[in-house]
């Protein structure tokens, strides 16, 4: 398989450079996740009935102590569009 951009990681970063590639006409590319969800540092999973963040902590700020589920959400939309328009995503 060819491919133009591989890009290596479904975390913010990943995602957002997918999302770049997209807006600027670009489809040629493969995004590939290692975890079974993407997200990286930005995610976070339910336990005992309560979310728990994956590493979140490290956007969190205490004069914005929304900004980790702000982030979280835009990673969200970003990949509901790649997923839409039907780019190589790999988990």
């Amino acid at each position: 398989m060819k491919t133009k951009f591989l890009i290596l990681g479904a975390g913010p970063s990943g995602l957002s450079f997918a999302e770049s590639l997209l807006r600027n006409g670009e489809s040629d590319f493969v995004l590939i996740e290692k975890e079974r969800e993407p997200g990286g540092l930005c995610r976070s999973k339910e336990v005992d009935g309560a979310p728990l963040d994956i590493c979140g902590g490290h956007f969190l700020d205490v004069r914005r102590p929304t900004g980790g589920v702000k982030l979280q959400a835009h990673c969200s939309d970003i990949l509901t569009r790649l997923i839409m328009h039907g780019s190589g995503c790999a988990m």
